[in-house]
């Protein structure tokens, strides 16, 4: 981005939209970093620190690609990001840029000390950026966490007009009923903060509804975007991708997900080991790391399938895996709308993976791919086998797949924020 390559192999293309900002502002984006608490900050200890920015969540990818997209060619003003605790994902992109801030007390886990002081430390950020830009200042919130404290400290310090994301919820029902109940209380209460929500999936819109989550006509559906381009399928040396990654001759099944609880990657091993039964030449790849690895490969080992079940890692090659990969696995048990869906459409996959939240929107059931229960993972297994012996019908949906990539097109997703901006710039009379 900005002429440089952001990942091994690829560059990121900036288009030039036809219709310019019809005001100046400053947008400043709060957002968690996907890191625990407990790893370790420091790059000389940390093996994580360079490689985790690749596979942080959706929040943390769509505030860097609206920072470079609109603010690298002047599309927009997006001037500051507060990534807090800004490790690995931002620190490549803050070691060339000074516009990038972090501050270690906006964690993800709920931690009354960081929370006080990453409110406050806020409240001070913002209000000293509000007195120093002359036009109207814009803060725009993505996760939950951040998105709680940073309405709060964005009206405290005064700021205009206030945006929040939903990549998905903070509260789920593998909740207990009391922590589910608190944190539904606090969407509630910050989308009284709130003049704009963003969507990215028509399910979690009707979920917010539904609970009372701010108003209907706040509500914006505005897909999570990725740079199609870079999954598009292109010449590649297959032998040598796969050697790389330890897999040889027959059909590779890869899942592109960090390990935690929500991805529920244990799954995948389950479904590994029933298809080795029926495709015993099967193979299979987990990009993304975290908490569950240590359980996860016990699992393997104990399921006896050590050589056909590659850990990957976290990866900077992820367009490469997918092209040389016959089939994509998610086996989450929550989501917004994973954005693995629309880059392996991109890439011209299949997909098998799970009936949740925004999944069925990018999905089709058997057009594009195969959606099953959470836990279902001896259906989502017999799916795997269907579609490894019938090539024909994987070929045709990662061609569907390839049609309905179009719409997560990340230069559409940076226009509408774009425009949903304006408009609400225009209601408060300050688009002067």
């Amino acid at each position: 981005i900005d002429g440089e390559k952001m990942s091994k192999g690829y560059n990121n293309t900036i288009e030039i939209f036809e219709e310019p900002p019809s005001v100046r502002k400053k947008v400043m984006r709060i957002v968690t970093d996907s890191r625990p608490m407990d790893l370790p900050k420091d790059p000389d200890t940390d093996p994580l620190y360079q490689l985790y920015s690749l596979f942080v969540g959706d929040a943390q990818r769509d505030v860097m690609a609206a920072k470079y997209r609109a603010g690298g060619f002047g599309y927009g003003e997006v001037k500051k990001a507060l990534a807090e605790v800004a490790v690995g994902y931002f620190d490549e992109a803050r070691a060339k840029r000074q516009d990038l801030a972090a501050h270690p007390n906006l964690v993800r886990e709920i931690s009354p000390r960081h929370d006080l002081g990453a409110l406050l430390k806020l409240r001070r950020m913002l209000k000293a950026e509000k007195e120093q830009f002359p036009t109207p200042v814009i803060v725009h919130t993505h996760s939950s966490k951040a998105g709680i404290l940073g309405r709060v400290a964005s009206r405290l310090a005064g700021i205009p007009i206030v945006v929040h994301t939903f990549h998905g919820f903070g509260f789920n029902d593998f909740q207990t009923p009391l922590v589910r109940r608190a944190y539904i209380l606090a969407e509630k209460i910050t989308g009284w903060l709130t003049d704009g929500f963003i969507f990215v999936s028509r399910a979690n819109m009707a979920k917010a509804e539904q609970l009372g989550i701010g108003k209907k006509s706040q509500y914006h559906l505005i897909r999570s975007g990725i740079a199609l381009d870079e999954f598009k399928p292109r010449p590649l040396d297959l032998a040598a991708k796969k050697k790389e990654l330890g897999v040889g001759p027959g059909k590779l099944v890869t899942m592109v997900s960090n390990l935690k609880p929500q991805k529920n990657p244990l799954d995948f091993a389950r479904v590994a080991d029933l298809v080795l039964k029926e495709v015993p030449d099967a193979w299979f790849v987990l990009c993304g790391d975290g908490e569950l690895r240590p359980e996860l490969e016990q699992l393997v080992k104990e399921l006896g399938m050590s050589e056909r079940f590659k850990l990957a890692g976290w990866r900077r090659d992820i367009p490469e895996i997918l092209w040389a990969s016959d089939l994509l696995i998610l086996t989450s048990l929550w989501e917004g709308l994973p954005r693995v869906y629309p880059q392996a459409m991109a890439a011209g996959l299949a997909i098998v993976g799970t009936r949740v939240d925004g999944g069925p929107e990018a999905v089709i059931d058997g057009e594009n791919g195969y959606l099953l229960e959470p836990r279902d993972f001896k259906g989502i297994a017999r799916r795997v086998v269907e579609l490894l012996k019938d090539d024909e019908q994987r070929k045709k949906m990662g061609l569907r797949g390839l049609e309905l990539a179009r719409e997560f097109d990340i230069v559409k997703m940076v226009r509408d924020q774009e425009r949903l901006y304006e408009r609400l710039l225009r209601e408060r009379g300050l688009e002067n």
